[in-house]
């Protein structure tokens, strides 16, 4: 058993960590052992490093060598978005194959060649209240962490709550989408999209990495993405923030930027960059040594502060109470998110800040963990670095149906397709900090709020339309989202099947498909 080093009153008093931590209801080992510790953080690099070295041949996710010319992909179904909501709508074309009876081809696409689910970035302690909302594609999911878990004599549940490390999540998401000949993984960046208002051809145009350009030519566009930047570039009205006025990319009005004048209600919540942490037995690897492209020291010197309830409240946090396999935590706490709000409105609007935005909240947080290395808990150690932040929302469409926090208060269920409990509300507020009740409540999300108004040829399962109290519950969190996907997939699978737009649609046709594919939705 290792110690942890706790401040009071400026000094320095060392305990055993089984008496600081109350783990002592955890079935996992609470620390790394000598032959379990990384050495090194791990992350996304070395993901895409196996991918390539790893995958067989004519494996569908693998990425696929510069190609010599410009491409053009004729698919069915573009998705946007390896996220949660991304990789559950694949699934669900996967196995309503079967129900409806139609194969359709799949493009999914991504800003950069990851797996961009938070799941697999970092997000590693199951959001949920009771058992509600763990059916379809989010109950595959879980039960399938839980036996590669019980595979090697780990038992991951802890009080109907899952804990689990990023690269599990990403080894168990690829085995939803690898190895299916119908379905290529593409990457780079969005320049163009058109038709989803059913006018005209429909299609979007991505440029590579290596600076190819592939038009797709699609069917129906599904977006995964919680900034919606396929729905936005499509010209989908949305809204952000706070507030339900309405904004569109293509002919304005845009929304002004978070600020003490507007008391920043464009501001979507606080982004967070989920590190993985490890207690050591022994001491960590020193941050101070760490080298890595996205981690600038020249923000870290003896002047840098970190508050001292923050510090001494540590080593009783939930970072460090939810332990994962290997002696694992995932880090998520108020501090650990970035404050400034023109940065979380720069990521979701404006795609091409978004390396440069990385490299700062990434240098923040990776501080503040040096700092702690530094000033009590040498044993902790980081041992994954996400590629991306955790974004808690960024735009909702305007769709259909408007979810709202009255419907939830008043217990509506109106044609759901998707359902969770959590909190009532949670919100990271960049103004006025974490803002959370308790109570739990359920959520039913209605089909229409994934449909954007006069985009009859767009589905959108994550950035939903939802007023701001609405999606500060149980509608944000993975569960419900990956079972939005699914929703996604579904209600495409039953338009393509009938030869129809997704305004068209039937809800029973729907839901009957959901149910099959083992949807609770009572």
């Amino acid at each position: 058993m290792g110690a942890v080093w706790l401040l009071f009153d400026s000094s320095l008093i060392s305990l055993p960590l089984g008496e600081v931590l109350p783990w002592g209801k955890n079935s996992l080992p609470e620390t790394a052992s000598p032959a379990e510790a990384q050495a090194r953080p791990t992350g996304d690099r070395a993901f895409a490093e196996g991918l390539r070295s790893e995958s067989p041949e004519g494996s569908a996710p693998a990425p696929a060598p510069a190609r010599e010319s410009v491409g053009v992909r004729e698919v069915d179904v573009l998705i946007y978005g390896t996220t949660t909501a991304g990789i559950g709508a694949v699934r669900a074309l996967q196995l309503a194959e079967e129900g409806l009876g139609r194969h359709l081809r799949v493009a999914i696409v991504s800003g950069e060649h990851l797996l961009e689910s938070p799941l697999a970035q970092g997000l590693s302690v199951e959001d949920r209240y009771g058992k509600q909302g763990m059916s379809g594609f989010y109950g595959e999911f879980r039960k399938k962490v839980i036996a590669t878990y019980e595979a090697q004599g780990l038992h991951p549940v802890l009080d109907g709550r899952i804990r689990y490390e990023p690269e599990v999540a990403r080894e168990v998401l690829l085995s939803f989408i690898e190895g299916h000949p119908d379905v290529e993984w593409l990457s780079g960046e969005l320049r163009a999209a058109e038709g989803a208002d059913g006018q005209g051809p429909r299609y979007a145009v991505l440029e590579e990495p290596d600076g190819n350009v592939v038009r797709i030519n699609t069917e129906y566009f599904v977006d995964a993405s919680p900034e919606g930047d396929l729905g936005r570039l499509l010209g989908a009205s949305y809204m952000l923030g706070k507030g339900d006025e309405l904004y569109n990319q293509r002919t304005g009005p845009h929304p002004a930027p978070p600020s003490p004048e507007n008391e920043f209600v464009t501001a979507p919540q606080r982004f967070s960059f989920l590190l993985t942490l490890q207690v050591y037995e022994d001491e960590a690897p020193s941050l101070a040594n760490f080298e890595h492209d996205w981690y600038s020291k020249s923000t870290y010197g003896p002047s840098f502060e970190f508050a001292d309830h923050h510090r001494e409240g540590f080593a009783t946090s939930w970072t460090l109470r939810h332990v994962l396999p290997h002696g694992k935590r995932e880090l998520n706490e108020m501090w650990s998110d970035y404050p400034g709000p023109r940065a979380s409105f720069d990521w979701v609007l404006f795609p091409e800040k978004r390396p440069e935005l990385r490299e700062v909240m990434l240098s923040y947080v990776l501080d503040k963990m040096r700092y702690l290395q530094e000033h009590g808990y040498p044993e902790i150690g980081v041992v994954n670095i996400p590629s991306r932040p955790y974004v808690r929302d960024g735009v909702r469409f305007r769709g259909l149906d408007f979810y709202t926090g009255a419907d939830i208060d008043g217990e509506v269920v109106d044609q759901p397709v998707a359902h969770g409990v959590y909190a009532r509300y949670d919100r990271h507020d960049l103004s006025l900090g974490s803002l959370q009740d308790s109570e739990a409540a359920e959520v039913f999300v209605p089909m229409g709020a994934l449909l954007p108004r006069e985009h009859p040829y767009l589905v959108v399962p994550t950035a939903i339309s939802a007023d701001e109290s609405a999606i500060c519950s149980a509608v944000r969190m993975e569960p419900v989202r990956a079972n939005l996907g699914g929703a996604a997939g579904v209600m495409v699978a039953a338009a393509a099947a009938e030869g129809i737009d997704l305004h068209q649609l039937e809800y029973e046709t729907v839901r009957e498909e959901l149910e099959r594919q083992d949807y609770e939705l009572n």
